[in-house]
């Protein structure tokens, strides 16, 4: 940092990097900084008043508070499969359970107490949670080391040591921990029923029908709706994501993104320190560019859609000072004549930053749609004034020449800043994107890129050269990655659901066999009992959905406050979602309900 730089109190940006000690906390740190920031505001109330400091661990700096929410999110969709499989465990357990009527009441008869007969049917459910515990885990290392050698390194940056990443003890308490509790809550249920029946009932062959047995169908049936509840909300949380992603790609991302090739320069050196020095770079690098052939378009620009945020900076209206409290702030772009074009970005009023708009000329200015609106509502923008820095800035004048569409650089910030930009002949700055448009592989024009830029000035280093398509994946893998795995799980859970579905209503056939032999004897036609059996599985799934809906509304909230994109009244997703529900549930209550067409109310009624 030069004398110049020292001076200079309208750039704000600085980032230091700290090991503390072992007595010292984050606490302390920023305790210690917001001290310092007072004193700054107090000393200096027209360039620091506003500003705040902020303290964070490296982790946070590095792969910012989504990784948080973004654990959170998996965390809980994790936690809905595994739910939805102890309900289906739960299911089988009751189905076991009535296979085992009679040996429960041999047992009964011979002394043992109902909390006995408890203790060893949650044992024996617990085992086997146990063991599949230990096979989860089995397949747990495997994955890890298939995650591990696969894993991008554009997401694997949001894992601290990715690398190191293992299996700790920790993990493998809090699995079995996570085993023991599955076993309980999947075993609870069928336990306490099995063990309530007395040593009469469950001797009694008509014990199915009993007031038990009815209360046995109430809870499978219980567990079968919670199954449809949870997947709905999955499955909603999934699509959203999904569609989330898809539209901020879409609708904020350049359309021809993959035919543009983009690098950074940081232009470093006393041969660059002065404004025209960085200028006329720039205009070499731009002669230099364009004559390679395959190129349609070479342009510069401060940043890039989807990029790091670009340069913030306060700013000044002519005619319209600070009010006290007031504070002003945009992103600031230097760009090159034909960016707009190559990004596809209209031109709303006025007309675009040209090539004669050069450091003799009056400066100018362009401005977003958002920063028209905000602070030139119900005004034309046009031959209006604008600087960079506070009102009582030396910098000039640039005039506002026209009005241009939004663009959007942070994907994540649900109050994207409004936007100038100015002509780099103007206002150059020296870290800046270089993007080169062509209409075949864009990745095929980099080594001759850096070969141009290394002919006139090799000491300048050229990186991340990668199509403006990768740019904007980077940006977007993390969330792209995770509503992939919530997508896996969603459907895990819509085949558990509708497996649950499935098992409840073939066993509901099974059990209501004799019933079904007796309806026919009397009369009764073989649709009709059809229609009886498929009615309660469509009864099941209404409630199922009845319940999983509101729901789904509650978390599709949470989820629009959480990331940015997601639309919380997308009733595209939430009918789709239905629609899918409607049929896979439909198919599994349907098949079960045909097998009450082919039963012989004759075979039915001799095997009772």
């Amino acid at each position: 940092m030069n004398q110049g730089e020292q001076q200079d109190r309208t750039h704000h940006t600085l980032v230091i990097f700290g090991r503390l000690k072992s007595e010292t906390g984050p606490s302390n740190v920023f305790a210690e900084f917001a001290t310092i920031q007072n004193r700054l505001g107090s000393q200096y109330p027209k360039d620091d008043r506003e500003w705040e400091i902020k303290v964070l661990p490296i982790r946070h700096f590095v792969a910012t508070d989504l990784t948080d929410r973004f654990a959170v999110l998996l965390l809980g969709a994790v936690s809905f499969v595994l739910l939805i499989a102890c309900a289906n465990v739960a299911n089988l357990q009751f189905a076991r359970a009535t296979s085992r009527r009679t040996e429960i009441a041999i047992r009964s008869a011979r002394g043992a107490g109902r909390w006995s007969i408890i203790r060893q049917l949650l044992t024996e459910s617990v085992l086997l949670a146990m063991a599949a515990g230990i096979l989860g885990l089995i397949f747990a290392v495997i994955g890890l080391q298939f995650l591990r050698y696969y894993m991008p390194a554009e997401i694997s940056r949001y894992i601290s040591a990715w690398q190191h990443v293992r299996i700790e003890p920790e993990g493998l308490l809090f699995t079995l921990l996570i085993a023991i509790g599955a076993g309980i809550l999947s075993g609870l249920a069928p336990a306490f029923q099995t063990a309530g029946l007395g040593i009469a009932d469950q001797l009694k062959e008509g014990a199915r029908s009993n007031t038990a047995g009815r209360s046995r169908h109430i809870l499978r049936s219980l567990f079968v709706v919670s199954e449809i509840a949870l997947s709905v909300v999955l499955l909603v949380g999934a699509g959203l994501m999904i569609k989330g992603v898809v539209t901020l790609i879409g609708d904020d991302g350049p359309p021809n993104a993959n035919n543009i090739l983009t690098m950074r320069i940081n232009l470093s050196g006393s041969r660059y320190a002065a404004p025209r020095q960085q200028a006329e770079f720039y205009e070499r690098a731009l002669r230099a560019l364009q004559s390679i052939p395959g190129v349609n378009s070479v342009a510069f620009a401060t940043n890039v859609p989807f990029g790091d945020g670009g340069v913030t900076t306060t700013f000044g209206i002519e005619g319209h000072p600070l009010r006290p409290g007031d504070f002003r702030s945009a992103t600031l772009e230097s760009v090159s004549p034909d960016v707009f074009r190559m990004m596809k970005v209209p031109l709303l009023q006025g007309r675009y930053i040209t090539d004669q708009d050069g450091p003799e000329m009056p400066a100018v200015a362009l401005i977003s749609n958002r920063f028209a609106r905000r602070y030139f509502s119900g005004e034309n923008p046009v031959g209006k004034h604008i600087r960079q820095g506070e009102d009582a800035s030396a910098l000039p004048w640039p005039k506002i020449v026209g009005v241009v569409g939004d663009i959007k650089y942070d994907p994540w910030s649900k109050q994207e800043l409004p936007a100038m930009y100015v002509s780099y002949r103007q206002f150059p700055m020296p870290s800046t994107y270089l993007a080169i448009g062509t209409s075949r592989d864009a990745l095929q024009l980099a080594p001759v890129a850096r070969l141009r830029l290394a002919n006139i000035d090799a000491e300048q280093p050229v990186y991340e050269v990668q199509t403006l398509g990768k740019v904007i994946s980077n940006q977007m893998i993390e969330l792209s990655y995770v509503a992939a795995m919530v997508s896996v799980l969603g459907v895990i859970a819509l085949v558990l659901a509708t497996a649950g579905v499935y098992a409840v209503m073939s066993y509901s056939v099974m059990e209501r066999m004799h019933e079904i032999g007796i309806r026919m004897a009397l009369g009764a036609q073989r649709h009709d009992v059809f229609y009886l059996i498929l009615k309660r599985g469509l009864f099941l799934l209404v409630i199922g959905l009845g319940i999983g809906l509101p729901s789904s509304f509650g978390i599709a909230r949470l989820l629009s406050s959480l990331l940015f994109g997601v639309n919380a009244g997308d009733t595209t997703v939430f009918t789709g979602i239905v629609l899918t529900m409607c049929i896979v549930g439909f198919l599994a209550c349907y098949i079960p309900s045909r097998r009450s067409l082919k039963v012989d109310p004759t075979v039915a009624l001799r095997s009772e």
